[in-house]
């Protein structure tokens, strides 16, 4: 309530006030850098997630979601129903990924493109997923040019 963000009791170890100002200032950047309409981690958040997953052994997939057609439907909508559009994907693809089992990550890389890092096996029922509640959810948004969804071609992990 007085505005810290962190307090440390003395006498305090230095290391640990430097660790502390670190894990800061990297909270920091990752908040900053939320998309303001989805509240979702952007891009450098999706690139530390996804080279750490990749020092490790586990295998993952990586998808990157579109949806083709949007950016012409999204820009004859205007800024604010375009913005309207974007925050009803975003809580769209939360909703499946929420669904999914395993470590997921999502994030929100550009103004109508999502990535999720999740297991493997997870990658075509998320897909299936997408599509399916994607498909409810087109009957109740605004007329526009039109949209369309295919499923994706998979590709093994890059050694």
């Amino acid at each position: 309530d007085a505005g810290a963000d962190d307090y440390l009791p003395k006498p305090f170890d230095l290391r640990e006030v430097l660790a502390r100002v670190r894990a800061l200032i990297r909270h920091r950047r990752r908040e900053r850098e939320r998309n303001p309409i989805t509240n979702l981690p952007g891009s450098t958040a999706l690139t530390d997630h996804v080279e750490l997953r990749l020092k490790g052994t586990d295998e993952f997939a990586l998808l990157w979601i579109a949806v083709d057609g949007l950016h012409p439907y999204l820009e004859a909508l205007g800024f604010t129903g375009g913005d309207e559009v974007v925050a009803r994907l975003g809580q769209l693809v939360q909703g499946c990924t929420g669904r999914c089992e395993g470590e997921v990550f999502l994030a929100h890389v550009g103004g109508e493109d999502f990535a999720v890092a999740l297991p493997v096996g997870g990658a075509e029922p998320l897909c299936r997923a997408l599509i399916a509640d994607f498909e409810q959810l087109r009957p109740s948004l605004p007329a526009g040019p039109p949209l369309a969804t295919s499923m994706p071609k998979w590709r093994d992990r890059l050694a």
